[in-house]
């Protein structure tokens, strides 16, 4: 008889609780399922959905369908109709026969499922429609008025806003490309719109805003501060009687003839991206333009001839503030000059709060670095384009009082900003610093007794949050790109901290409309009209992180929506194939950063393998049982001729860490010679104490010693403080953040000049900690199995984990007390575990709360 309470609970669609802006008919839909008892699984579901209200016959009512399936169920009934709100709910059965009662009733709303579905004009950024007065571009200002004559009666509005990419193509890439505001207020949170997207496709993206508390009876006004080539903006307006009105499907946009405050956005003449800098002059602001009964007879109007984008799609996730930083030192230097340190680095910006006479001129600068005599080092956050820095921040004051700031349009890498022009004496109080990245969520979390593990998961989490900006990118000063190589190193800590989904979604659909007719794929997505050209190990990354969201979330969208780009690719890498079998010349990059030389044939063609292993895997998931076979005859042909070719005396290729640990790593070395390349691995890096691989092979460094068992030096690794180790950057550079190079000197030394927020090195690290110190990998996709299985080094403590599965939290907590140990497991509903203990023996458990404890060995 079932004796136990089943709850399903945390109903998410796309991945998002009641989310606004839906744009599929057939929207995925995912629950958790709490329970105080053990061994549970789910056996049944029935999912019952509603337009508009629980009440009469449902929507859809599935049934009761017998399957264990808690995540990335497709809604399968009657057709969705655009822009419409709809209400569910689930009843789950378990397999010791509990029933649940439903659960309570969840939302979503649709958006628009084609551009066909979208019927309000696009408008046209026409640089400022006058003379130019500062010589640089920068935004246009629309403003469009309309009239609510029941508001009382309103049962909701919203807004959708929708933007291709920049105007000025790379140029305004990688900034804030339009702000969106009503009756004079900013409509939302989001700091980063449309995000980084390819203009190839001509793509524009939407952002659906509830908008019902800023309206008011009578006249009302829409603002738009925007960068894009092109936007448009629809209103719709639900009474309670049924009625639905549509405003400015048509024309009625003003823009504005001049520029306004927003004085200069980024520098042309350096072709330097958008995004790093702001001038905004408060004497040039145009009181109440964003406000009903405004003037703007003077304002042009705009043609209504413009031509639709290609494909338009939801953005469902923005960039935001997650965390407030206080400042926390403030030193005044010559000149007036103060340096502000805010104690770590962050991709961000400053908000103040400033007195002054009207034309104060408040100038910040900012930097990840000083110079010895205590001022910015501006070479931490230099351009790509050569020995500048154009992080810069400039605000002139109105002069009525205390005014308060924050840019609208840039964000910055930066750990200090030097401020000039202060009027008075600068406080700590007078500013603060405001992190930013993607809303990725932060359910997961670790800890550990100690503090040189927190320092290590601390600086992890910060460079990773910092490089989450609409794509994964590389650093959070220079380039901010998104580098698949770089990307692929930390993907798989990144899908265990955060909830990825979204954001490599969005990103992978930009490598789609960049493909090559030929199937290559670019080395940076997007940038392709920038960025071309052949690089094996780079194209293979966007694989592995496609993989590693499968693995990590059990979503097949990731294999389903990208194999045949992925396919296409493995082809074009096997038709650059020699007589011999090998390819030869793309290779651009290697092992970025690696402390030795090496084979750069052998290096490309690892990576060839890479790819045809990868996508041999995701054809046998699909259960496309041909191209697995083709694919994985295709990788051992490869292998076998690399082995051929580049294993001479026991190494492969120049003898490097690097090309032993990809081959081990790869599955390409011989069962017969694994054992001996291993045992000199790890005698190299007993002696050593430090890393030789570069920003590929470190990550795989770390894995390759956790599953061959070595976990004992992968522990002396993270411990280390020489040079070529992670502890070092924090012993030595006081690093708060991951940096780009393994150095042992000061980066302004460095003529490359590296970064000091960049996350790829930090990946191997951060995916030791969640996976082998506190213990939780996934063994089947989505953690539907999960490996328990903690390392305990001497001296430690504790250490815990938890991670959010898409069947909810899984805990490992461990405690050591001299020789004896106590470990507990929380398993959530629908998830199998297998426990490894110390003394080796293996549990398996399902669901539940458990307690272990023995010996150490």
């Amino acid at each position: 008889m079932p004796t136990m309470k089943a709850n399903p609970f945390n109903l998410k669609c796309e991945h998002l609780s009641n989310p606004l802006g839906v744009g599929t008919p057939h929207p995925r839909l995912s629950w958790e399922i709490e329970s105080d008892g053990q061994d549970l699984l789910q056996a049944a579901y029935q999912i019952q959905v509603w337009e508009d209200k629980v009440q009469g016959e449902p929507l859809w009512d599935s049934g009761k369908i017998e399957s264990s399936c808690q995540h990335e169920v497709a809604y399968s009934g009657s057709a969705l109709k655009i822009r419409t709100g709809y209400l569910w709910r689930i009843k789950v059965w378990l397999n010791d026969g509990t029933e649940s009662d439903w659960s309570e009733v969840s939302s979503f709303e649709t958006g628009f499922f084609s551009m066909s579905d979208w019927a309000a004009t696009w408008i046209v950024y026409a640089g400022w429609g006058g003379t130019v007065k500062y010589g640089k571009e920068t935004v246009n200002l629309l403003r469009n008025e309309f009239e609510v004559k029941d508001v009382a009666n309103l049962k909701k509005a919203r807004a959708f806003v929708a933007s291709t990419a920049g105007a000025f193509a790379n140029d305004t890439l990688r900034m804030n490309l339009y702000e969106f505001r009503l009756n004079g207020d900013k409509v939302g949170t989001d700091l980063y719109n449309p995000g980084q997207i390819s203009e190839v496709k001509k793509r524009a993206l939407y952002r659906t805003y509830d908008v019902h508390a800023l309206l008011r009876e009578g006249t009302n006004a829409l603002g738009l501060i925007f960068a894009s080539e092109k936007v448009s903006i629809e209103l719709m307006l639900e009474y309670e009687d049924g009625r639905v009105e549509f405003v400015h499907k048509g024309n009625g946009w003003k823009r504005i003839p001049t520029g306004g405050p927003y004085i200069e956005l980024w520098n042309r003449d350096l072709w330097e991206y958008g995004g790093k800098g702001e001038t905004y002059d408060a004497r040039e602001e145009i009181t109440g333009w964003d406000l009903p009964g405004f003037d703007d007879a003077a304002w042009g109007s705009i043609p209504s001839n413009a031509c639709s984008p290609w494909i338009l799609e939801p953005q469902m996730q923005s960039v935001e503030i997650y965390d407030v930083i206080k400042a926390q030192k403030i030193t005044k230097l010559a000149d007036n000059r103060y340096v502000v340190d805010f104690g770590r680095c962050m991709n961000g910006h400053v908000a103040i709060k400033a007195v002054g006479p009207r034309g104060t001129k408040i100038d910040m600068s900012f930097a990840e670095a000083l110079k010895p005599d205590g001022s910015i080092d501006p070479s931490s956050t230099y351009s790509w384009q050569g020995s500048i820095s154009v992080m810069r921040n400039v605000y002139i004051k109105r002069g009525d009082g205390l005014e308060e700031y924050a840019p609208h349009f840039a964000n910055f890498g930066f750990r200090y900003v030097e401020i000039t022009g202060w009027h008075g004496d600068l406080s700590l109080e007078d500013l603060q610093a405001n992190a930013v990245c993607s809303a990725v969520g932060r359910e997961s979390a670790f800890d550990c007794s100690d503090p040189r593990v927190v320092e290590l998961q601390l600086l992890s989490e910060r460079t990773f949050l910092s490089n989450l900006m609409s794509v994964p990118t590389d650093c959070a000063s220079r380039e901010r790109m998104g580098w698949p190589g770089d990307a692929s190193c930390v993907s798989t800590a990144e899908c265990a901290m955060f909830d990825m989904r979204h954001l490599y979604e969005g990103w992978l659909d930009q490598l789609v409309d960049e493909q090559n007719p030929d199937g290559c794929l670019p080395y940076c997505v997007p940038a392709a009209h920038v960025l071309g050209g052949i690089e094996l190990g780079w194209g293979a990354s966007y694989l592995t992180v496609a993989w590693d969201a499968f693995t990590a979330y059990g979503d097949q969208v990731f294999l389903t929506r990208y194999y045949d780009t992925f396919r296409r690719w493995t082809d074009f890498v096997i038709s650059l194939q020699e007589a011999d079998g090998l390819t030869r010349g793309q290779n651009r990059f290697g092992d970025w950063l690696t402390k030795d030389e090496i084979d750069p044939v052998l290096h490309e063609n690892f990576y060839g393998y890479h790819s045809a292993d990868l996508v041999a895997k995701m054809a046998a998931a699909l259960g496309n049982e041909s191209d697995a076979s083709k694919y994985r005859s295709h990788a051992n042909q490869l292998r076998d001729t690399i082995n051929a070719r580049f294993l001479h005396d026991g190494v492969y290729g120049y003898g490097t860490q690097s090309e032993n640990v990809h081959a081990l790593a790869f599955g390409i070395a011989p069962e017969n010679l694994r054992d001996t390349l291993i045992t000199k691995l790890c005698q190299q890096l007993e002696e050593d104490l430090s890393v030789r691989t570069g920003i590929l092979g470190t990550q795989l460094l770390m894995r390759l010693l956790a599953d061959e068992g070595r976990n004992d030096v992968a522990w002396k690794l993270a411990m280390s403080d020489k040079p070529w180790t992670w502890r070092y950057w924090i012993v030595q550079h006081g690093a708060t953040t991951a940096m780009e190079a393994w150095t042992d000197m000061p980066l302004r030394q460095n003529s490359m000049n590296k970064t000091w927020n960049h996350p790829a090195l930090a990946g191997g690290i951060a995916e030791w900690l969640y996976r082998e110190l506190a213990g939780i990998k996934p063994l089947t996709p989505g953690y539907e199995t999960v490996c328990i299985a903690p390392y305990m080094p001497d001296g430690v403590e504790h250490a815990s984990a938890k991670i959010q599965t898409p069947f909810g939290l899984v805990t490992s907590a461990w405690k050591s007390h001299g020789a004896a140990y106590e470990l507990e497991v929380k398993i959530p509903v629908g998830i199998k575990a297998e426990v490894h203990l110390p003394a080796g023996s293996v549990h398996k458990v399902g669901s539940g709360k458990y307690t272990f404890s023995g010996e150490l060995n």
